[in-house]
């Protein structure tokens, strides 16, 4: 087994390059998360070279939503929804009144 090292073989080490032969041909597959790293095995499609690949998680920031701005958002939905409700209702309305005048029963 040959190992080989980011920090030591800084010159050989490209990302999807093989770390043997140096082609960019490395097919991953499988892939689970190890305390702070993401590892993934690969194979070389250009020279059959099989091994695993470690990928250090670093923090880079967050995404999130909090619970008053879902309230709003979902607040929001609710009055469009009702605002469309009414406009629909408006129009059977509408529509109604326009055929009971049409037979004089208004």
């Amino acid at each position: 087994m040959t190992y080989f090292n980011n920090e030591t073989d800084a010159n050989n080490s490209k990302p999807f390059h093989c770390p043997h032969c140096g082609e960019k041909s490395l097919s991953y597959s499988g892939g689970y998360l190890n305390d702070d790293y993401y590892i993934y095995d690969f194979v070389c499609r250009n020279c059959g070279t099989t091994g695993v690949e470690y990928n250090l998680l670093t923090f880079n920031g967050y995404e999130y939503n909090t619970p008053k701005e879902e309230d709003e958002a979902a607040k929001q939905e609710e009055i469009e929804a009702a605002k469309h409700a009414i406009s629909i209702a408006e129009e059977r309305i509408r529509k109604a009144k326009e055929v009971l005048a049409m037979y004089g029963e208004e």
